[in-house]
């Protein structure tokens, strides 16, 4: 799996960060553990 490409300077820089209060628990259940960055990859 590669990395994904760098986040652009024009995008919001908070849209990877969970919006609900539960979502972070949604995202490790499907994803696993975010990576040092706060970043979802799809490892768990």
């Amino acid at each position: 799996m590669t990395d994904p490409p760098p986040i652009p300077p024009e995008a919001e820089p908070e849209a990877h960060h969970a919006t609900e209060a539960d979502e972070d628990r949604v995202l490790v259940d499907i994803y696993g553990e975010p990576d040092p960055d706060g970043f979802y990859r799809g490892g768990g």
